[in-house]
This record gives structure tokens, C-alpha cells and sequence, in this order.
């Protein structure tokens, strides 16, 4: 009871609230409680498929949340391989051009395949023709 000497919650009856109205009355309730539900089932068939397609908007949004965290994490991963290949790149110029001033680096160079290996100038072979028989 309150100060007022009015109850806090309604009073109910079995199942069914009482005709009094109160603060916290909801009326989908005591339609809901009277047997509504039995004598239309079209009615829930629609509760039905409304529940159910509360399930599966539910269902999208947590995947649609987890796909949206799972590419947030891949795009992170990209940008640092693309600073570490920005980076590699970048001393892979710098050698190739202190290489120029200090060809001593040449081998190390070609070992990686960042330079290439000189060719030999030799005078090309001319094919042979062999002698007819």
C-alpha cells in the first residue's frame, strides 16, 4: 500500500485484470488472457511470423556486427603490411642506390634478386651448317 492507501499493484482476478484502471495497465494483456489467442488463429499465425522475423533481424545483426569487427581487424592487418612493403621498399631503393657509389654491395644485391646479374657481352655463335652428305 502506498501513502494514499491506494494499492501498488493492480488487483487481479484469475487471469484477467480487474476493470480498474491502473498506472501500469496494459491492455494487449487482458486480450490476450481472454482467449483471444484460441478464437483467431489468424491472429497467431501474425504473431507468429512477427516473432519470427524478430529472430532473424536479430540473427542478421549480430553476423551483419561480427562481419563488421572481422573487417575491421582485416583492415588493420593491411595497413601494416602495407607500411611494412612501403618500408621494404624503400631500403630495397636506398641499397640499390648506394650500390651505384659502392658496387661492393652488387653480390648481395643479386642474391636477393634486387639487382640484376651483368651479362657477359660474349660474341654470339653463329649456327654451324653442317655439310651435305
Amino acid at each position: 500500500m502506498c501513502a494514499n492507501g491506494k494499492a501498488i499493484f493492480p488487483a487481479r482476478s484469475g487471469n484477467l485484470l480487474t476493470e480498474e484502471k491502473s498506472v501500469g495497465h496494459q491492455p494487449w494483456l487482458s486480450l490476450m488472457s481472454s482467449g483471444m489467442s484460441r478464437a483467431n488463429p489468424i491472429a497467431v499465425l501474425l504473431i507468429t511470423v512477427i516473432f519470427l522475423f524478430s529472430l532473424a533481424s536479430c540473427w542478421f545483426a549480430g553476423w551483419w556486427f561480427l562481419g563488421a569487427r572481422e573487417l575491421q581487424a582485416l583492415e588493420y592487418q593491411y595497413q601494416s603490411m602495407q607500411q611494412t612493403s612501403s618500408a621494404i621498399q624503400a631500403l630495397a631503393n636506398e641499397s640499390i642506390e648506394y650500390s651505384r657509389r659502392n658496387p661492393s654491395i652488387d653480390p648481395l644485391l643479386q642474391q636477393f634478386e634486387l639487382k640484376s646479374r651483368p651479362t657477359s657481352q660474349a660474341p654470339t655463335n653463329l649456327p654451324v651448317q653442317k655439310p651435305p652428305r
